[in-house]
């Protein structure tokens, strides 16, 4: 009989993690803009915080959207730096990549648009503020791993 409540109890649990599942799945996009006219389309998601870091008197904070223009997909990285100190510049150029692992371990390589960008260093609310901004393009094949897999780590 106390196998059978154990079992009981098991089996409420997976059904309950299941209909959590389909209540709580993935819902879609929503875009900061959504473009299409006579010479494409342009779609752009909202900036979403990837990771932040406030250590003493600076804090850094990551952000990332996704952008589709006319299928070509690409990756809008932000670094948004503040601090009461001097922030020394940081540069993206054509060699730039962004490299992202999966949680099934494989690494993907982003790489960075032929374009060189160094951070504009601007004073707000008696802080120095520096913001960096990039492009990065996918690869088709890196895309559909990214929807299968989660990220467990990455580095610019």
């Amino acid at each position: 009989m106390h196998q059978n409540k154990y079992f009981i109890k098991k089996y409420l649990l997976v059904l309950l993690y299941f209909v959590s599942l389909s209540t709580f799945s993935q819902k879609d996009c929503e875009y900061s803009s959504n473009v299409k006219d006579s010479i494409g389309t342009y779609k752009s998601t909202k900036d979403y915080v990837i990771h932040e870091k406030v250590f003493g008197n600076s804090q850094t904070s990551l952000f990332f959207s996704l952008i589709n223009a006319d299928g070509l997909v690409s990756l809008n990285f932000q670094m948004v730096q503040k601090s009461d100190d001097f922030i020394p510049a940081k540069c993206f150029d054509k060699n730039s990549k962004i490299f992202i692992q999966l949680t099934n371990g494989k690494v993907i390589s982003l790489l960075g648009l032929e374009q060189d960008s160094c951070g504009n260093l601007v004073r707000v609310e008696n802080k120095n503020c520096r913001l960096l901004s990039g492009y990065f393009l996918f690869t088709k094949d890196s895309l559909q791993d990214l929807k299968n897999y989660p990220i467990s780590f990455f580095r610019v």
